[in-house]
Formats: C-alpha cells, sequence, structure tokens
C-alpha cells in the first residue's frame, strides 16, 4: 500500500503543477494575444481559452482534493486501489478505446487550438471532432460496463 500511495502523492504533484502552469498562463494574459482576421473570431478564441483553462484548474483542485481525501483514510485507500487494479475495469477501459482515445481527443484539441489562430472552420470542426472522439469513449463505456 505504501507504493500505491507514492502513486497518489506523484498524481496530486502532477495535478498541482498542471493548475500553477495554467495559473501563470492567465497572470501572464496569454489568452489575449491570440489575434486573428475578425475581431468577432479573436473574442471567441479568447473566451475559448479562459474557459478551457479555468476547466484544468476545476479539475486539477478537485483530483487534488480526491487524492488528499483517499491519503487521510487507509480504507478509502484501499478501495481506491481495489477499484483501479480490478480486472473487470481493466478490461471495460482497454475495450473502450484505453489512453489511445484520449491521446487522439488531445491531439485533435491540440491541432484545434493551433488551427484557431489561422482559420475559425477549421477550429470549429476540430473541436466538434473532439467532442465526438470523448462521446464515443464514453458511450463504449456504457455499452462494456453493462455488457461485461
Amino acid at each position: 500500500m505504501e507504493e500505491y500511495r507514492k502513486q497518489i502523492i506523484g498524481r496530486m504533484s502532477i495535478s498541482a503543477g498542471i493548475c500553477i502552469l495554467f495559473l501563470i498562463g492567465i497572470m501572464f494574459r496569454i489568452p489575449q494575444y491570440v489575434q486573428t482576421g475578425n475581431e468577432h473570431y479573436s473574442d471567441f478564441m479568447q473566451g475559448f481559452f479562459i474557459g478551457l483553462v479555468i476547466l484544468m484548474e476545476v479539475y486539477g483542485i478537485t483530483r487534488i482534493v480526491h487524492y488528499g481525501k483517499i491519503l487521510g483514510k487507509e480504507d478509502l485507500l484501499k478501495r481506491e486501489y481495489y477499484e483501479e487494479n480490478d480486472e473487470r475495469t481493466r478490461m471495460i477501459y482497454e475495450k473502450a478505446g484505453g489512453n489511445a482515445l484520449y491521446g487522439c481527443a488531445l491531439a485533435v484539441l491540440v491541432a484545434a487550438i493551433v488551427a484557431g489562430f489561422f482559420e475559425m472552420t477549421v477550429f470549429i470542426t476540430l473541436i466538434c471532432c473532439s467532442v465526438f472522439l470523448l462521446g464515443t469513449r464514453k458511450v463504449l463505456k456504457i455499452y462494456y460496463g453493462r455488457k461485461f
């Protein structure tokens, strides 16, 4: 259990690092530097970036709180360990795409952000593709959760 406790502490550190990174980005007002040809597109892109940063901040903070609660109680730590290493859960996770689908969705999201500097239509299309990939993964998880 000590090895798993160290993994949880490492995950908390990564989440804290991501939160700090995005907080620095907001402090230096990085989304402000997004400029496209159309003023409305620039405003939309700035709003999208700020919303994405806030989403990542909230996610990171909830992960830190969740892991902090787990580290405080031994029974919660054991339950989380068993749930994470359960064969059925792992099989469902792998059948639903595993990390590959998350990686593809993240790559498409990064491509959308880069494309947003040049063309709004491509940006919207790639965001829709990323949402479709994540939605497909969720549907597959539900399907395989009921099947197995």
